[in-house]
C-alpha cells in the first residue's frame, strides 16, 4: 500500500503549480544530495532550490529555509549549495536561513523547525516521491500546517529503485522515531544520531 502511495504521488498529476498555492510563513527546502567527490550540487537539490526560488519570487513566503548537510562539512553543505542556486535565480541572501547539519529527513524536520519560530504554515518542497516521507517526518515533530509542493523535476523521474526504497524508508522512520524519543527522554548522549 505504501509503495502504491509513493508511486501515485510521484506520477499522478495532482499537484497545483507553485504559483497557484496559497501564501505561507516560510518555505522549507529539503536537501537532495551533492557529489561527495566534487562537492557539486546534485540534480534533485538543484531542482528543489529552483522551485523554492520561484515560490519566493512569486511572493508565496518571505523566507526560505534550506536544510541539508554534505560529506564536505557544514561550510559547503547542501543547504549552502541550494542557497547559491536560489541567489543566482534572484532570491536575496537576507531571505534565506541555512541549516547545514541534517543528514536525514527526520533530522531535516528536527533541526529546521526550531529555526522558524512561530511560523503557522510552511511550503514543504522536495521531490514528489519524497513528499510522503517528508510529510510524515515533519508531522512527527509537530510541524505547522504544510503546503506540499513537489520540485519541478521535469524529465527527472524516480527510478524503480527509489520507488521501492521510499516505502521502506517511510516505515523505517516511523519505527526509529520512537526509539529516538525514548533515548532523548533518558538523556542518552547522541540520541539524534539514531536519526542519521
Amino acid at each position: 500500500m505504501t509503495l502504491l502511495a509513493v508511486a501515485f504521488w510521484s506520477y499522478a498529476d495532482i499537484w497545483p503549480a507553485p504559483n497557484e498555492t496559497p501564501q505561507s510563513d516560510a518555505i522549507i527546502c529539503l536537501g537532495g544530495g551533492s557529489s561527495t567527490q566534487t562537492g557539486e550540487i546534485g540534480p534533485f537539490s538543484r531542482l528543489r532550490a529552483l522551485t523554492c526560488a520561484d515560490l519566493y519570487l512569486a511572493g508565496k513566503a518571505p523566507v526560505i529555509l534550506f536544510t541539508g548537510a554534505s560529506g564536505l562539512g557544514p561550510d559547503r553543505s547542501v543547504a549552502h549549495l541550494m542557497a547559491d542556486v536560489a541567489e543566482a535565480r534572484g532570491v536575496p541572501r537576507r531571505a534565506m536561513i541555512l541549516e547545514p547539519h541534517a543528514r536525514s529527513t527526520l533530522q531535516n524536520a528536527l533541526y529546521a523547525l526550531p529555526l522558524l519560530g512561530d511560523a503557522q504554515s510552511i511550503h514543504l518542497v522536495t521531490d514528489a516521491f519524497h513528499l510522503p516521507r517528508s510529510w510524515l517526518s515533519l508531522t512527527l515533530v509537530d510541524a505547522p500546517e504544510m503546503i506540499m509542493v513537489p520540485s519541478q523535476s521535469g524529465s527527472i523521474r524516480p527510478t524503480w529503485h527509489v520507488l521501492i526504497r521510499e516505502p521502506a524508508a517511510i516505515w523505517f522512520n516511523l519505527l526509529r522515531y520512537p526509539v529516538y524519543k525514548a533515548a532523548h527522554a533518558l538523556g542518552i548522549d547522541g540520541a539524534v544520531n539514531i536519526l542519521h
